[in-house]
């Protein structure tokens, strides 16, 4: 598929986008947005490159791929040079991610909220903001491997419980925090020229206190650092 002109595809019912196989991807090329709007969607084996979030008046959509109170399944998805607040968000929404790629994101790459789902492997490269940030959700995940995202590579906020097993982070800025109520909870933390690997505080005065878990830490470097917040930062 190729869009030349700004497009808007709204999906509702159930719906499935889909290639022939991981090495035959179906290719969606050009400033398309997507919305699934309740319903279900199915993403599999499906490669798009400049995505673009459009602006629709009165409503609050961020994402260049857009899934709002549905249920998704996603496997094999790379979202690459896509513009928009969010390359991918999924609001009000149960989701089964297998295996997500976002490469070269001007903002957030995956952006959950509100949501409940979990997520087997998440790949970011060269992002400019979060590579995975979450608001008031519920998420399992496998494995995150990041590299060169400038914000936070994890950012699990208000009231959100984020377990991950795997979290392989290179060249970034911040790697793991948890704001805000939320709780955040990782088995294997692997790290390497990070900024500031762990941090946890309180942003907006209407939340309590984060908790952060790290079981193990894997590095090179002999001081690895954190920042804990008692009170709200600024």
């Amino acid at each position: 598929w190729s869009f030349t002109e700004p497009t808007i595809i709204i999906l509702k019912g159930k719906n499935k986008i889909s290639g022939i196989s991981k090495t035959e991807t179906l290719k969606i090329n050009g400033p398309a947005m997507f919305i699934q709007e309740k319903g279900e969607l199915v993403l599999e084996n499906v490669h798009i490159l400049k995505g673009v979030n459009h602006q629709i008046y009165n409503r609050n959509l961020s994402g260049a791929i857009n899934i709002h109170e549905a249920y998704a399944e996603i496997n094999n998805l790379t979202l690459e040079n896509v513009a928009g607040e969010d390359a991918i968000n999924l609001i009000n929404s149960n989701f089964k991610i297998d295996k997500i790629q976002v490469d070269n994101a001007p903002s957030d790459a995956v952006d959950i909220d509100f949501s409940n789902g979990k997520i087997n492997e998440l790949y970011c490269k060269n992002i400019t903001n979060d590579c995975l940030d979450t608001s008031n959700s519920t998420l399992e995940v496998n494995k995150i491997i990041a590299s060169n995202v400038n914000d936070k590579t994890v950012s699990a906020g208000e009231n959100s419980k984020v377990d991950i097993k795997i979290v392989k982070n290179y060249d970034s800025n911040i790697g793991l925090v948890s704001k805000d109520s939320s709780e955040l909870y990782v088995n294997k933390y692997y790290l390497s020229d990070i900024k500031l690997p762990i941090s946890a505080y309180i942003k907006k005065y209407e939340y309590g206190l984060p908790k952060i878990s790290v079981n193990e830490v894997i590095s090179d470097e002999k001081i690895v650092n954190a920042l804990l917040g008692i009170g709200v930062v600024h």
